[in-house]
Parts: C-alpha cells; structure tokens; sequence
C-alpha cells in the first residue's frame, strides 16, 4: 500500500529533528483513511513523520479513520477555518507517498 501525506511541503531542519526523536522512540502513529483504490491510503497528518519512516526504514502504526470524520472529530491539527470539513476534503491523493507492508 502507499501512504500519501496530507501535504508535499515540509522543512527539512524539522524533519531531521523528528528522524532523531524516531530513532529513540520507534514507530509513530498516523491517522488516514483508505482512498478505496490503487492501495492508496490518505495521510491526515504527520507528513514529517511519515518522511521520516522512509528515511528509517519503518513502517508508521495506521490509525484508519471514517472519510466521513471531521477535522475536529479527529482531532488533528489541520487549519482551513472549518474544523467541520471532512478529513476526505483535505489533502491530494497526488501529493508525495511512501510505499509500506502492513
């Protein structure tokens, strides 16, 4: 499967950061949802964390969340002035993704 980050911009002091946090306290744990084809799934956060997996070599802990959930429901840090919008509405199924075995 391909796991697909929420968005394609990250920075890259930050993401050396979270690689050395990773290497202390292993796999982190990402919230998605399934886009129903090609294997993709739909990160809703941590497009840093998830860069750093492919970086380690790890495969991130899924936590597979209704499309239907709102930004709010799930509980993500996600600002478009509407905590009420879908977690199926953000994001882009074309954005960068890291192949993972689960």
């Amino acid at each position: 499967m391909k796991l697909v980050t929420a968005h394609n911009h990250f920075d890259a002091e930050h993401l050396e950061a979270v690689v050395a946090e990773m290497r202390v306290l292993g796999a982190p744990t990402i919230k998605c949802f399934d886009l129903g084809f090609d294997g993709l799934v739909q990160a809703v956060e941590g497009t840093h964390r998830i860069r750093a997996c492919e970086i380690l070599g790890i495969a991130p802990i899924l936590v597979f969340l209704d499309p239907k959930t709102t930004i709010e429901e799930a509980g993500i840090d996600f600002d478009n002035g509407n905590p009420e919008c879908k977690i199926s509405e953000i994001g882009d199924w074309e954005n960068y993704a890291i192949e993972i075995e689960q």
